[in-house]
């Protein structure tokens, strides 16, 4: 039977154990990336969302807006405020902190069509240059128009896009 004592003749045993510490501190790493990466990815989608929930309360605001509504009634635009709207109006009574623009396009089939486009400015044609993106929300609405000694309700569609 041989004698297993320490000494000096023994093997030390660290080249063991650089594997086995390479190997924990790789896993770290690719963990702690890991979670930076998904911590950076829920940021990001939380800022869009966010963006987008702005574009869906701009968009409610408009349809109970009382310079555009007709008789308070939601989403039934007076065609004549709705003609006489204008960006300073809007940007009074809602502040925004974004560009947006405004397009309410008739969709009836009446002879006369009532259209009216409000903007901030271009969207730009490279959306990669802008800090959160754009969002372009849609719905459906209803012009009222007045021809003595007819009344008539306009089909038509709000579309928002807001961009920043």
């Amino acid at each position: 039977m041989r004698n297993h004592r320490l000494g000096r003749r023994g093997v030390a045993g660290f080249f063991e154990e650089i594997p086995a510490a390479s190997v924990a501190i790789i896993s770290l790493l690719l963990f702690f990336s890991g979670m930076l990466v998904a911590i950076t990815n829920y940021s990001d989608r939380q800022q869009s969302s966010q963006f987008a929930q702005e574009a869906q309360t701009f968009l409610e605001g408009l349809l109970g807006y009382a310079n555009l509504t007709y008789l308070g009634q939601y989403g039934v635009f007076d065609v004549y405020s709705m003609t006489a709207l204008t960006l300073n109006d809007l940007t009074y009574d809602f502040h925004p902190s974004f560009q947006y623009s405004i397009t309410i396009t008739d969709t009836s089939l009446y002879p006369v069509h009532y259209d009216k486009t409000l903007a901030t400015g271009n969207l730009p044609s490279g959306p990669s240059s802008l800090q959160n993106g754009y969002v372009s929300d849609s719905t459906s609405v209803d012009l009222w128009v007045f021809n003595f000694p007819d009344t008539e309700y306009h089909a038509a569609t709000l579309t928002v896009v807001i961009w920043s």
